[in-house]
């Protein structure tokens, strides 16, 4: 058994465990082929799942509605075709190309409508009319709080096992 003692700070001893982990079950050429855009984004999509999971914060992944690929959404498709006003679309930005990020913008206003209940979140700061949200500790927290207030305001949980009469 091998054994370490050394003083780490609990954020430094996370950022260890993460980036060993990935690094670990990731081939090397999976890691050098892939645009920095394109890693930012699918590890936050990827943190957020998990995070979404662990905060009881409904939610579904990697979806396909009226032709139109979702990276996630809050709650469900069942909400969006009741009431778009209690569902958010969120959409992680894997490229660069403006252009890209503009037509993919276009594509979500196509189901919902509603600009901020379309929540961005880049590498890089994007002046654009819907929600954005930066890939650093500060603005992604802010969208993790944004979440959790949407979901309490709205009284959706993934707890909501038997119906209730109000």
């Amino acid at each position: 058994m091998v054994t370490i003692d050394t003083p780490a700070s609990l954020e430094n001893f996370r950022k260890f465990v993460i980036a060993s982990t990935c690094s670990s079950f990731a081939p090397q050429s999976y890691i050098e082929d892939v645009d920095e855009y394109e890693k930012f984004g699918t590890l936050a999509e990827s943190f957020t799942h998990y995070l979404f999971t662990e905060m009881l914060i409904p939610s579904q992944r990697k979806i396909s509605y009226k032709n139109v690929e979702l990276d996630m959404i809050i709650p469900d498709v069942t909400e969006l075709k009741k009431n778009i006003e209690n569902v958010v679309l969120i959409f992680f930005v894997k490229t660069s190309n403006m252009n890209e990020i503009k037509q993919r913008i276009l594509e979500l206003k196509k189901i919902q409508n509603v600009d901020i209940n379309i929540w961005i979140i880049s590498k890089d700061q994007i002046k654009i009319l819907q929600k954005s949200y930066l890939i650093e500790k500060i603005s992604f927290g802010e969208f993790l709080r944004d979440a959790q207030n949407f979901v309490n305001a709205r009284k959706m949980n993934k707890l909501n096992i038997f119906k209730t009469k109000v």
